[in-house]
């Protein structure tokens, strides 16, 4: 079962409002890549995480400074309001923090929050993320195993690396 952890009462935790898609997208391009997708492209990110006047970033803010220094982004696979899929996007812990398991709180605490049947995790990072969820949440993890159909008719690949 999944609790919230009492270490942390310094921040806040919730969903983002839509008036804070900029701090949002700073904070992508500060910590996560300068050139994201979704740090850059509001018009994108707004196709992917908009829900009603909310974004589906769950946050921890910093009580203190009124920073945002954590982020996990979810998709939602339907509208229900709990017990549905959800798919995780990105997850990010302001650099320099120094308290110890930020992010995987502000992850357990949007589980608490949207009570999915399922959560998948499409490239959570296996150096840094996966051991933690292993050890403090239970959750089973593996690869998939991805095949692919080369188009015969196609000369030049603009993506794929043959």
């Amino acid at each position: 079962m999944i609790k919230k952890n009492s270490n942390f009462k310094e921040y806040k935790f919730r969903l983002a409002k839509l008036n804070e898609l900029n701090q949002i997208q700073k904070f992508i391009k500060k910590n996560w890549k300068p050139n994201h997708i979704l740090g850059r492209d509001k018009e994108y990110l707004l196709y992917q995480f908009k829900n009603k006047n909310k974004l589906n970033f769950f946050i921890a803010i910093n009580k203190k400074n009124k920073k945002i220094e954590s982020i996990h982004g979810f998709l939602k696979y339907s509208k229900k309001k709990i017990g549905e899929t959800i798919c995780g996007s990105i997850a990010s812990v302001e650099t320099g923090n120094h308290k110890p398991f930020l992010g995987l709180e502000t992850f357990k605490r949007m589980l608490l929050i949207n009570k999915p049947n399922l959560y998948i995790g499409i490239g959570t990072d296996p150096i840094t993320m996966v051991p933690l969820i292993k050890k403090f949440l239970h959750f089973e993890t593996g690869l998939m195993d991805h095949y692919y159909k080369i188009n015969p008719n196609i000369k030049e690949f603009k993506i794929a690396k043959i």
